[in-house]
């Protein structure tokens, strides 16, 4: 965890690379932490946390760009005199201050951030509010790594009046149009997001029950169909559907995300 003193401000970074030889670590990434919140750097392993949270700390220099910190500009500047820490602990140890954090727990992250900024590959793939990185991703891999999310391939048939209608397997759905790609794309569904019916229709997609697990609490299910195999969280496990049994799945428009085939 990195922090700095409230009294000297927030953190920017202004298309900051580092590189190491011929391997680039963190590639032209910029972002703002305002005073008194808590940012978490999120990502899988090598893809830049530590070394962003290293420059910041002035334990590592900056390839290219600039560091601001308190708006003054701090690229060139050794840690020592900085006035800022890093510490291997549990962020429970700084709740009151400017902090940025590092971690690969997801859920973690999304408890306790202000603001998240997922990395991969040594870029930003997208910054935002916890509820936005996991209600509205930008990419497949974003869908993916910010919890589990059902990967359907799916066609945008049309717009219209602010909503887009997709088709993926024998479903169709119409979902607000928040800027969905155009064409073929990525279904992202949320396992909280599938109710299972008894009946047909043409927003259903027909579906087979492989295996229903009972946890006391919720039914988790493993569906297959047309447009793939879909994993299911349901909260009703008063009247579970036994296994082999045929169904249709129904989906929460809210737990829905269309994003761009590919990474």
């Amino acid at each position: 965890m990195t922090r700095t003193d409230k009294k000297i401000g927030g953190v920017e970074f202004r298309s900051v690379s580092r590189r190491y030889g011929k391997v680039t670590a963190v590639d032209r990434i910029s972002f703002k932490v305002e005073p008194g919140t808590l940012v978490t750097l999120l990502g899988p392993s090598g893809c830049g946390k530590t070394t962003t949270l290293r420059m910041i700390a002035g334990l590592e220099a900056p390839s290219d760009g600039q560091i601001l910190i308190g708006g003054r500009d701090v690229t060139l500047l050794p840690a020592t005199d900085r006035d800022v820490t890093m510490v291997f602990q549990s962020y429970a140890l700084f709740p009151h201050m400017t902090s940025v954090y590092v971690t690969h727990d997801q859920e973690e992250a999304l408890a306790v951030s202000d603001r998240i900024i997922v990395m991969n590959r040594a870029v930003i793939a997208q910054e935002g509010t916890p509820a936005d990185l996991y209600r509205r991703p930008v990419s497949r891999f974003v869908a993916d790594f910010m919890g589990i999310s059902n990967l359907l391939d799916g066609t945008v048939t049309g717009r219209a009046d602010g909503r887009v209608t997709v088709r993926f397997g024998e479903a169709v759905l119409t979902l607000p149009d928040r800027g969905a790609p155009a064409d073929e794309i990525t279904v992202a569904v949320r396992p909280q997001a599938i109710r299972l019916a008894a009946e047909a229709g043409p927003d259903r997609l027909p579906v087979t029950v492989r295996k229903a697990t009972y946890l006391g609490s919720h039914l988790e299910y493993v569906l297959d169909s047309s447009a793939g195999e879909l994993f299911v969280v349901d909260p009703t496990s008063d009247k579970p559907v036994p296994p082999g049994s045929g169904a249709w799945a129904t989906f929460r428009e809210e737990g829905v995300a269309l994003v761009p085939r590919g990474d």
